[in-house]
């Protein structure tokens, strides 16, 4: 069961992260979003926080959430997080993570939505344009009224030149709280990217979604739009908005979320023995 406190687990990828540190170093860290690895190296960790906001019709602000992701390396093949953001899970939402607005400004819970993800590396190396890794997602989209769910399927990106699309396409799989709407899904999210230099990186999102009972009548297709600045290879600052269901049989444009972002790559062990030797030597 998800609880209220899957930090425990996050504690543990980080104590693995530091031991696969101990035996792997971590490669260079790409300054271009589309040229880095799927699946983050061991000995790493990725840290982001969402500040996510409902942007619809009569309903601006209601509400806004901080949501915090944190993605470790474990293994070679084998990346683990926990996760809060709409961003981690290939959708246009918000409200997940901490809501600050209160029950009047939108917020149902104080906390709510949490997600564990597992990313095991398939094919992904710097000179391949092709990188494939299986992935799973074990999701608590509500604490109350409970609603888990099991989400697999893989992350892929093809890419050409300064140009790439990334697909995370997988099915989810309610395992309790079926009759109050957390039935099985299929979701295709695709994003196009282009690099404008090393630093920018500017993203088109949409791809199709909905229940599988109902797909032919319900399915829904995002459309987004953000940009990514990257000042250095560890920071990332970006934004991205976007109508979770403007085309499709109930479409709307007057739903919409807007989110903005930090992340921080960061080591979870000291840098090997020859490294800290090698920066002695140089003072």
């Amino acid at each position: 069961m998800i609880g209220p406190r899957p930090w425990s687990l996050l504690a543990a990828a980080l104590v693995a992260a530091h031991a696969a540190a101990a035996q792997a170093q971590p490669a260079a860290t790409p300054l271009a979003v589309t040229r880095r690895p799927l699946v983050i190296e061991p000995g790493r960790c990725e840290a982001t926080l969402v500040i996510e906001s409902n942007e619809s019709a009569r309903r601006r602000f209601e509400p806004i959430s901080l949501a915090p992701d944190l993605h470790c390396g474990v293994h070679p093949r084998l990346a683990l997080g926990v996760t809060h953001s709409a961003r981690s899970l290939s959708l246009i939402d918000s409200g997940d993570g901490l809501c600050l607005r209160g029950a009047d400004g939108g917020c149902s819970h104080v906390y709510d939505g949490t997600a564990i993800d597992a990313l095991t590396k398939i094919r992904d190396q710097p000179d391949q344009d092709v990188a494939v890794a299986a992935r799973a997602r074990l999701v608590a989209a509500s604490y109350s009224p409970f609603k888990p769910s099991l989400r697999v399927g893989a992350l892929v990106r093809v890419r050409r030149g300064s140009v790439a699309v990334v697909l995370d396409p997988h099915l989810a799989f309610g395992l309790a709280s079926r009759d109050r709407g957390n039935r099985d899904q299929l979701n295709i999210p695709l994003v196009g990217q282009v690099q404008i230099g090393p630093r920018v990186v500017v993203s088109l999102r949409s791809g199709v979604r909905g229940e599988l009972v109902t797909f032919a009548d319900a399915f829904a297709v995002p459309v987004g739009a953000g940009v990514e600045f990257s000042p250095s290879p560890v920071w990332d600052i970006g934004f991205e908005a976007g109508f979770p269901r403007l085309l499709g049989p109930q479409n709307t444009f007057r739903e919409r979320h807007l989110g903005l972002h930090v992340t921080y790559l960061l080591r979870a062990a000291p840098p090997p023995s020859h490294e800290r030797l090698s920066s002695d030597d140089s003072r």
